[in-house]
C-alpha cells in the first residue's frame, strides 16, 4: 500500500460487477500518486509486458526514452504470438491507461487499424470476436493490476529494463 492510503481507498479500487472495459475504471490514480507524463508512459508500457507475461510472449525490453518519435517503448518476441496475442498485447497499454484513468495516447492506434485490417475486422465497428478479444485484455490488465503498477514503478526509477530484469521482477512474489 502506498504511503498516505487508507484502508477506505484501497476498498473503493475494488472492481464492480459491471462489464469488463467498465470496471477497469477503478480509482484514478492521479489521486493516489503524482501523475506525470513518465509516470502515464510507464504503466501504458507495464500493461503491454503484464499482457505478454500472461500471454506466454518474451518481452526484449522497456524503455522509457523516446525512441523513433515515440516516449516509451516495449520489445516483444513477434514469433511467440498468434494474431490475437498481438492484437491484445497492442491493446494492453491503453487498458492500462484507461484502467488508472490516465489519459491515454493514441500511439497504438494505428497499430491497432493494421491489425484489424489485416484480419478484415472493422475498425469503426468491432465484431462479437474482437469485442470477445478486447474483454479477455480488459480482465487481464484487471487481474494484473499490482504488477502492471510494480512494473512501472521499476521501470520509473530505472528508466530501461532488459528481459532479464523483466523477468525477474514479475517473477517476484
Amino acid at each position: 500500500m502506498n504511503e498516505g492510503m487508507v484502508a477506505a481507498d484501497v476498498a473503493t479500487m475494488a472492481p464492480s460487477p459491471a462489464e469488463p472495459l467498465e470496471r477497469l475504471m477503478v480509482k484514478p490514480l492521479r489521486e493516489i500518486l503524482p501523475i506525470t507524463n513518465s509516470m502515464a508512459t510507464a504503466i501504458h508500457e507495464a500493461g503491454h509486458a503484464v499482457g505478454c507475461r500472461a500471454l506466454g510472449v518474451r518481452v526484449k525490453d522497456i524503455n522509457l526514452f523516446r525512441t523513433k518519435g515515440r516516449q516509451g517503448m516495449i520489445r516483444w518476441a513477434r514469433a511467440d504470438a498468434d494474431w490475437e496475442a498481438e492484437f491484445q498485447l497492442t491493446l494492453a497499454g491503453p487498458l492500462a491507461e484507461a484502467m488508472f484513468q490516465l489519459e491515454g495516447s493514441l500511439g497504438d492506434a494505428s497499430r491497432l487499424h493494421r491489425l484489424l485490417r489485416e484480419a478484415d475486422e472493422d475498425f469503426e465497428e468491432w465484431s462479437p470476436r474482437i469485442v470477445g478479444l478486447a474483454e479477455e485484455t480488459a480482465d487481464l490488465i484487471l487481474r494484473h493490476r499490482i504488477a502492471i503498477e510494480d512494473l512501472a514503478h521499476l521501470l520509473l526509477a530505472r528508466g530501461r529494463l532488459s528481459q532479464d530484469q523483466v523477468d525477474r521482477a514479475m517473477s517476484a512474489p
